[in-house]
């Protein structure tokens, strides 16, 4: 299959890739090392894909791949993962990027890639507009990539411009909590990317609350993020954006965190709300029974098609709320209850919604604690079953009671294709009757496919209009979306401007502050002056002269009540800084606040204008006051001469 492009592909220039692969690991490059090279590069290529997977490159066999890439355009993808191109050899290929048109897929999972790699790369894609996957996951025995939270602030500018990568693997990378912030903020400006997986990078519950407010404005429909220690804080999160209807999510895997009994109810209320989510995957997480009820409403969900609850603890109750909701649901179509301590209660109530249910065609109950009593009841359910085509009961506690019995269901339903009932203790007479009778029932399902193909094509012609409704319905949603994103980048803007302006406002009005302050001072002294003048004349002066000092006091009180007043106004001017500084954080509502704070400022600038012309008016009557009492004075000093 690979034959026609690896022969159009240039020998010598291949040859130099094994050459620089033999400096790199420091070997002789022997004709015995040459051929097996050439055998594992023939043996993993396909027509589009060259592979040079585990083959030991290192940075200098990585320039020489860039190399020949460059001169020879014509594979779509390249498969790199498992050498040791490290930070060295992956700028190279970095720069390859920039020149290369026809790469469309780059696998370089398992490569020790770190920082200055990881950077080269993100500011390569930059301006790369051919590249649709990017993989820098991990291998399953081999290294981890290192590109880690120090390059977030690349991946953000690389997701905010690029405008081709649909899918982007980071899977062990340590994006952690420190890099989720900047990743998030690119995430939410990318209307492209459609997969992506940040599996087992130490988001926790923080990190995966900043990525799920992106995850509304993002065109994300896979999402991994398994591994992440993901708590009842992060779960209630994404619970909260799953059920809002503006995520076009449509498979999320949530595998081995710490989705608690409170967070797993919170899951089932969002899927019960949620019309695209058609996988979800819990396994590996400390779900227990009561957990399990709880989300079982979300079983409700007509667009849910997939869910694995593999070693948790459901146990029976969990299966049987499980059971009952799937009676009637035709979405569900994979099942996996593996490791989940299920006996026979459990089991018996999986086989009643098996007679019932046409929509699950593989159900996984492998290593549980199902009994005969169970096991015979499961059989049983495949005579009344037209749909299953895959049932996993391996390790379990089945004896050739349920051998016989499954024996007898498996020639009553010829549409099980697939059984494990390895590790029971089912005798070798039963275990190879059920392994001949599936043998056969595979051969006639692959025989019967035409016909089938025939059927259900039928089938997809009668929903082709119902296809067309929901095509609407997400064409609607993604219109919404759009249309709530362009509205947020318009309130944000208007909420940047307002901003500024109520800065420019609250200057004014520190300004304003600073000269009420001044001239209240200046008042204050001024009454102090005047105030000194009238106890110099009290002493020689008679009634008149009281009643002058009466109005003095009088002006003092009121000059002492509007310094009340103005330090009261201070507090609110305070207080309006206080309430500025909360308003921050609701933007929603800043607008209307902003403006009813502006008239509130204005309304205390009026305020304490009218305070000013009161102080005028006193000044001026304290004036008068010292002129009179100055004439009476001399009337006085008059008098007495005569």
């Amino acid at each position: 299959e690979s034959g026609g492009k690896l022969e159009a592909l240039d020998e010598d220039r291949l040859m130099r890739v094994f050459r620089a692969k033999c400096l790199d690991l420091r070997l002789k490059a022997t004709e015995e090392r040459r051929e097996r090279f050439m055998d594992l590069v023939r043996k993993n290529s396909t027509e589009s894909t060259l592979s040079l997977r585990e083959t030991g490159l290192g940075a200098l066999a990585g320039a020489a791949v860039a190399s020949l890439l460059i001169e020879q355009p014509i594979f779509q993808g390249l498969d790199l993962g498992g050498n040791g191109l490290k930070d060295e050899g992956m700028m190279v290929v970095a720069e390859m990027l920039k020149q290369d048109t026809a790469l469309s897929a780059l696998d370089l999972k398992s490569n020790d890639i770190g920082v200055e790699g990881g950077a080269a790369l993100f500011n390569a894609l930059k301006s790369n507009i051919t590249l649709t996957e990017l993989d820098l996951g991990i291998l399953s025995g081999g290294n981890r990539n290192r590109v880690g939270s120090k390059v977030a602030g690349v991946m953000k500018d690389m997701l905010s411009c690029n405008s081709a990568l649909t899918s982007l693997s980071l899977y062990g990378n340590g994006l952690g909590v420190e890099g989720s912030a900047e990743f998030a903020s690119g995430l939410e400006q990318n209307t492209v990317l459609k997969s992506l997986d940040l599996g087992l990078n130490g988001l926790k519950d923080d990190g995966t609350w900043t990525l799920a407010g992106a995850l509304e404005r993002a065109a994300l429909e896979t999402l991994n993020l398994a591994n992440n220690g993901i708590g009842t804080k992060g779960v209630k999160r994404m619970a909260q954006v799953l059920s809002s209807g503006k995520l076009l999510l449509q498979s999320l895997d949530l595998s081995s965190n710490k989705v608690s009994d409170k967070a797993a109810s919170l899951l089932g209320d969002a899927l019960a709300h949620n019309s695209l989510l058609q996988t979800l995957h819990l396994d590996r997480n400390e779900i227990t029974q009561e957990a399990c009820i709880a989300l079982s409403h979300g079983m409700l969900s007509r667009s849910l098609s997939v869910l694995t609850l593999s070693v948790n603890g459901i146990r029976d109750g969990g299966a049987g709320a499980l059971a009952k909701v799937l009676r009637r649901n035709t979405a569900l179509t994979r099942l996996d209850l593996a490791s989940n301590q299920i006996g026979d209660v459990g089991a018996t109530q999986v086989a009643n919604m098996l007679i019932h249910n046409s929509g699950i065609n593989t159900l996984s109950l492998a290593d549980n604690t199902v009994g005969d009593a169970g096991g015979v009841l499961l059989s049983n359910a495949l005579l009344q079953n037209e749909t299953l085509r895959s049932l996993n009961l391996r390790g379990n506690q089945l004896h050739d009671v349920t051998g016989s019995a499954m024996v007898a269901g498996l020639r009553g339903n010829t549409g099980l294709t697939e059984l494990d009932v390895s590790w029971n203790d089912i005798n070798y007479s039963n275990f190879r009757s059920i392994e001949k009778l599936i043998q056969e029932h595979a051969a006639a399902y692959r025989q019967g496919a035409v016909p089938r193909l025939k059927k259900e094509l039928q089938r997809l012609k009668k929903e082709e209009p119902k296809l067309a409704i929901r095509e609407a319905e997400l064409a609607e949603v993604s219109e919404e979306r759009d249309g709530y994103l362009a509205e947020c980048r318009k309130l944000q803007s208007d909420y940047d401007r307002t901003l500024v302006e109520e800065a420019q406002k609250l200057e004014e009005c520190e300004a304003a502050k600073a000269e009420a302050k001044a001239e209240y001072e200046q008042r204050s002294a001024e009454h102090k002056v005047v105030k000194e003048k009238f106890e110099a004349l009290e002493k020689g002066k008679g009634k008149e002269l009281a009643e002058q000092q009466k109005k003095t006091d009088r002006g003092a009180v009121d000059l002492g009540r509007m310094t009340s007043e103005i330090e009261s106004l201070e507090q609110e001017i305070a207080k309006v800084l206080d309430e500025q500084a909360e308003e921050e954080a609701q933007h929603e509502l800043q607008v209307a606040e902003l403006r009813q704070q502006c008239e509130e400022q204005e309304k205390i600038l009026i305020e304490l204008r009218q305070k000013q012309a009161e102080l005028d008016a006193l000044r001026e009557e304290a004036t008068i006051a010292a002129e009179a009492a100055a004439e009476a004075a001399s009337k006085g000093r008059n008098q007495i001469f005569v």
